[in-house]
């Protein structure tokens, strides 16, 4: 025993100052894993044949060599034998886990056909044991990463034991950032292996905790401020877990790592996907003192160019201004929408930016007091988006709404129609006949443009033409059952009937009052001014025995 000992301690030396030229071939492994089996009741000859395995196969990895005859089962089922049985010895535990954990790395392709429940348990037990052994609990976490991060098929050997030690560390120690960065990884590694996986991880009281509290610890690694932002994002299933979040501060530290960690990307771009699904649950006075929007708007604004960012940075102005009346008017203050406005120009092709772009400007645009500050700078590329993607369902609806609700400022119409706003609502009618809740939006946003109601000078009604009439018509025959699309198309013709020049025009399509005739008796009393309907029918009607 003393002279296999005393030859690992050897190769162990060799292969820790060898270079490629001088180290011969890797001829040894079998020699010390035999040494390890018939070797195995002798503390100190476990020791030394762990250390010289682990030293070999760093060299491996150093100058990319491949062991010739080495049994990847053998080896690693003999450490595992050494260490079931000396779990009482913290030094063999160490030199067997570092065996472990480089002999991992070096063939991480075939980690998950040397590992069993049996392996798993038996590292975290060890572990569990000795959390003061720096050295074990690094190399059993850098095992855990090849068998979870690494194979990424892992998900049978999750345990709460597992979790717990994982946890643990992420949360207690002050390790090395790159042996911090390997945690992190197989939390992230935990929350996307399914449903099973994912329930026993937020089984721990601590998880949250603990991830906030790293991120506190390496506040300007962008490795694990992206994963622990990946973490929160994936966990925030629902709206306790994002509460839950927020009162142990993750969101605000999400903020902070947006602003300390603005000029790198990645981070910025998952920390945006973050926010806009976690805002919702936040407080949002705390996030108004922290500084939020403009930590937000500086972030995106030192992107420009890159559209994953900006659309990120669109939906969570856009949630953040859904959170609280205040929010609104900080972000059109602190050049919000001039900024969201610019990335829909930029990025006109691009669906998802058009589509949050859309969401967020109509929101913003809903405040009577920000009505023409947004319209001045949105609707020319609210415009051009919704022109770009007519075949979408989703964003016409959207972009329809945004007009709509832009319409109302009287200020705006004039920008409306200088960027064609009739035409393309044509276009949306036309297009998405059979689509009755992009009809209705289409509607919606006609009735409003149709009448403006200026405080000075009057109402101003606009002057209709067949084109703004067949399409109308049309709608309204197929959906002869739909009601809002009746009721805004009554109301459109009600709008346009204010006009006597108008009614010349209502004169030349007597098929209108069919179609409102149609609707009354196919709704009875359920439209509400239903004598208002009555007198346009009776209007229609007479208009239509004249012609």
């Amino acid at each position: 025993a003393n002279i296999h000992e005393m030859g690992c301690k050897l190769i162990a030396c060799i292969f820790a100052s060898s270079s490629a030229n001088d180290a011969g071939d890797l001829q040894y492994y079998e020699t010390i894993i035999l040494s390890l089996k018939e070797h195995s009741d002798t503390p100190e000859n476990v020791a030394a044949a762990c250390s010289a395995l682990r030293n070999m196969c760093l060299f491996q990895m150093s100058y990319a060599q491949n062991p010739s005859d080495i049994s990847m089962k053998s080896y690693a089922s003999e450490v595992f034998n050494s260490m079931a049985l000396h779990e009482d010895n913290v030094s063999i535990l160490e030199h067997a886990s570092g065996a472990l954990w480089a002999f991992f790395c070096a063939q991480n392709s075939n980690v998950l056909s040397c590992v069993t429940d049996n392996t798993i348990s038996t590292i975290v037990r060890a572990m569990n044991r000795f959390p003061g052994c720096s050295h074990l609990q690094r190399n059993g976490i850098g095992i855990f990463w090849a068998v979870f991060s690494v194979s990424g098929r892992g998900s049978d050997f999750v345990t709460d034991d597992l979790v717990s030690m994982v946890v643990r560390f992420v949360g207690e120690r002050e390790s090395d950032a790159a042996d911090m960065i390997s945690a992190i990884d197989i939390v992230l590694a935990l929350t996307s292996m399914g449903f099973q996986a994912l329930e026993i991880l937020l089984k721990n009281e601590m998880l949250i905790y603990s991830i906030v509290g790293c991120m506190r610890r390496y506040p300007h690694s962008p490795s694990i401020q992206g994963a622990s932002i990946d973490v929160l994002s994936n966990i925030a299933v629902n709206h306790d877990i994002k509460t839950e979040i927020f009162q142990s501060g993750g969101t605000d530290r999400i903020i902070f790592a947006l602003g300390t960690l603005q000029q790198d990307r990645t981070v910025v771009c998952k920390a945006f996907a973050a926010l806009a699904n976690l805002v919702s649950a936040a407080n949002a006075k705390i996030l108004r003192a922290n500084n939020a929007t403009t930590v937000m708007i500086d972030a995106m604004k030192a992107h420009q160019q890159i559209v994953s960012i900006q659309i990120g940075a669109a939906s969570t102005l856009w949630a953040l201004a859904s959170s609280a009346a205040f929010f609104q008017d900080d972000i059109a203050s602190l050049g919000g929408v001039e900024a969201v406005a610019e990335a829909m120009a930029r990025f006109v092709t691009s669906e998802q930016m058009q589509s949050k772009g859309l969401c967020f400007v109509w929101s913003l645009a809903i405040p009577k007091h920000l009505k023409k500050r947004v319209g001045w700078c949105a609707i020319e590329p609210v415009v051009n988006g919704l022109s770009a993607h007519i075949s979408v369902e989703k964003i016409c609806s959207d972009g329809l709404g945004c007009i709509k609700t832009l319409a109302l400022n009287p200020s705006n119409r004039g920008l409306l129609e200088e960027c064609g706003i009739f035409e393309l609502i044509h276009a949306c009618l036309w297009r998405h006949s059979e689509n009755s809740s992009v009809c209705e939006a289409a509607l919606g946003a006609f009735c409003n443009l149709s009448v403006i109601v200026h405080p000075h000078l009057g109402d101003q009604v606009l002057q209709i033409v067949t084109e703004d009439l067949q399409p109308i018509c049309f709608v309204m025959e197929t959906h002869a059952h739909v009601k809002g699309v009746q009721e805004l198309s009554m109301k459109l013709l009600k709008n346009f009937a204010l006009s006597p020049v108008n009614i010349l025009e209502l004169e030349m399509h007597p098929s209108i009052a069919a179609l409102v005739q149609a609707a009354v008796t196919t709704f009875h009393d359920s439209f509400g001014g239903r004598e208002d309907y009555l007198d346009l029918l009776q209007i229609l009607a007479t208009y239509s025995q004249s012609y």
